[in-house]
């Protein structure tokens, strides 16, 4: 199943289900480490890099985690990360801008209408739902709210996802009005 979902380029799906194996004993122990091995040889330096920077964030927050710890669990060398992303900063809004892409793509802000606005504005809905309850965005969320959490922080995780969901949204309502499909 893995190798059919590589070479059909769902990585995500891929990712999704390795992390979501529960290690229970030493055989599923295996099965995980085989299939995240399968996984890392598939995905390229960038995007290993991408992945740990988004478990990473998510576990420890933007002060916990280091370029070398981000590093080690890619599998790649600091030099690598900083020459895909540049420094930390770069890397927390692409794993924040990542995340949110994931979660609400931007084919569910179509420029044209395609169905019933009703079912647009529900499958976005579902989506933002999914997006806001996430084990993910919660662990951020809490985060993001600790004292220690600095403004700038707070400020790049902001213009990274939710500014841009809100922004899409915006625009997908804003289109809808000239065609007497939605008064605001």
């Amino acid at each position: 199943w893995l190798d059919l979902r590589l070479r059909q380029g769902q990585k995500r799906q891929a990712l999704d289900v390795i992390e979501g194996l529960t290690v229970y004993d030493q055989n599923t122990m295996a099965v995980r480490e085989f299939a995240a091995a399968r996984l890392a040889a598939a995905l390229g330096d960038k995007e290993r890099a991408q992945e740990a920077a988004k478990r990473l964030f998510t576990l420890h927050g933007y002060d916990g985690v280091s370029m070398d710890q981000i590093a080690n669990e890619a599998g790649v060398s600091k030099l690598t990360v900083y020459s895909h992303f540049g420094d930390k900063d770069a890397l927390f809004m692409e794993a924040i801008r990542v995340k949110c892409e994931e979660q609400m793509p931007a084919d569910l802000f179509p420029a044209d209408l395609k169905g019933p606005l009703r079912v647009q504005l529900t499958r976005i809905a579902q989506a933002f739902f999914a997006l806001i309850t996430s084990d993910e965005a919660l662990s951020m969320h809490r985060m993001m709210l600790t004292q220690s959490s600095d403004m700038r922080v707070r400020q790049m995780f902001w213009q990274a996802g939710p500014q841009r969901v809100q922004e899409a949204f915006n625009e997908f309502l804003q289109a809808r009005m000239p065609a007497g499909e939605l008064v605001v």
